[in-house]
């Protein structure tokens, strides 16, 4: 992902997700992942720890 002016925001996309998904009800469905499934099922595990402590993401 670029970012304007080719500077790094000052917080990670996973901090900002996070911050974002955790202001409101949210249903992440992570759909059609078969190519991209290691980094998929890693980015599910670490919004779980961060939003919902204790939760785990719902596998099938």
């Amino acid at each position: 992902m670029g970012y304007p002016g080719g500077l790094a925001p000052s917080i990670s996309q996973l901090e900002a997700l996070s911050r974002v998904l955790s202001t409101q009800r949210t249903l992440l469905v992570l759909d059609n992942c078969e190519h991209l499934l290691h980094a998929c099922a890693s980015l599910a595990d670490r919004l779980a720890v961060r939003l919902f402590p204790g939760a785990r993401p719902c596998t099938r």
